[in-house]
């Protein structure tokens, strides 16, 4: 009986040694594959500090800078379009374009912004012209017509559109 016991005691503890090779090595694997994510333990640091700079920066400060460049931009659009007090004999530019550059330029010296005019590039060729523009000012929509002479905006005519009324 005992050589039987014996047998038996061996079997087990060989079972037992095979499971704790088996353990040792899946575990192995395991810190293997973990330390494939090593990378993501700056993580925390980086987005503290993404925080922090996020946290400086200052909303209005950002968005009047935004605005001062929209509006440069524009300028120099126009300025590269038709130069100021160049007429289309001298320049070689078309009426149309003049008119749109000179009542753009006009507007947003008001104001305005995103100017659109909405009349056709036939209808802008005369010297004395009524022009039909859409901007907006102050957040708001506003219609009107813009009167040219030659090459000066002798008046303008908008009125704010409101489509709701609280």
């Amino acid at each position: 009986m005992e050589p039987l016991l014996l047998l038996l005691v061996c079997i087990l503890l060989l079972g037992s040694m095979g499971t704790a090779w088996w353990q040792w090595s899946r575990s192995r694997r395991f810190e293997e594959r973990l330390d494939e994510f090593s990378a993501l333990t700056l993580v925390p640091d980086r987005l503290q500090a993404l925080s922090r700079s996020l946290e400086d920066l200052d909303p209005p400060q950002l968005r009047a800078e935004l605005d001062a460049l929209r509006r440069a931009l524009e300028r120099i659009e126009d300025l590269a379009a038709v130069p100021p007090g160049a007429t289309s004999k001298v320049a070689g530019v078309e009426r149309s374009r003049q008119v749109r550059a000179l009542v753009g330029r006009y507007l947003r010296d008001d104001g305005c912004r995103s100017v659109n005019i909405l009349d056709p590039e036939e209808e802008l060729e005369g010297d004395e012209l009524e022009v039909r523009v859409e901007c907006l000012r102050d957040g708001l929509r506003v219609l009107g017509t813009v009167k040219v002479s030659g090459n000066n905006v002798e008046s303008t005519d908008l009125d704010s559109s409101y489509t709701m009324f609280p």
